[in-house]
């Protein structure tokens, strides 16, 4: 009876460890997927994760975000040192600010499955924050809208629909179609900084 007991108290505890190392499995792969999707890294423990997970992307985002121009922009537009983390738009994280590379491209039909024109103010985000999504089309960032600051503070602020990814830009950055960029630069510009939110459309 008690060999027995012992028997069963042994293959409990491999039961256990074996949950344990597949819960980690399904902890990365959560983890992994949250960053594809881009969500959920706006607090210190959630980028910590964020630090850990992707190491690369964590060390280009913070980089960005400590270089002089982030500083300058956050500083001229009286936001401090307050900007956005690896996060997605959703709860405490529609409160981020981001700042990034804003370009211009030759619109047409985007990723979200709408045909766009240069006259319209809309936008591609980086891909990171788009999302790895099979069909594009469903991708949460499809619509949504968001509030652009340029280099200029005399300029007023541009606000942007999200309707298209761009898969050469890093965290942070916009493509924007030709009318939307040249109400923050002239064209000659070609690339720039920017301080950007989403909003409500």
């Amino acid at each position: 009876m008690m060999l027995a007991q012992i028997i069963g108290h042994m293959c409990l505890l491999v039961v256990l460890i074996g949950y344990g190392v597949v819960g980690s499995k399904v902890e990365t792969v959560l983890v992994a997927n949250r960053i594809t999707v881009g969500m959920g890294y706006g607090d210190s423990n959630s980028t910590l994760l964020f630090k850990r997970s992707e190491p690369l992307l964590y060390q280009q985002w913070e980089k960005r975000n400590n270089d002089k121009e982030c500083q300058r922009l956050h500083s001229v537009y009286g936001r401090g040192n307050r900007w956005g983390g690896p996060s997605n738009q959703f709860g405490q994280e529609s409160n981020n600010i981001f700042c990034g590379d804003v370009t211009f491209y030759d619109t047409g039909l985007g990723a979200c499955g709408k045909i766009n024109r240069s006259t319209d103010y809309i936008a591609a985000i980086n891909h990171h924050q788009f999302g790895n999504i099979g069909n594009p089309n469903n991708s949460p960032m499809c619509n949504r809208c968001a509030k652009i600051r340029g280099g200029d503070p005399a300029k007023p602020s541009i606000k942007v629909r999200i309707v298209d990814k761009c898969e050469g830009c890093k965290y942070g950055d916009l493509d924007l179609s030709l009318s939307a960029f040249r109400s923050l630069y002239e064209t000659h510009v070609g690339r720039a900084r920017i301080m950007w939110e989403y909003c409500e459309c």
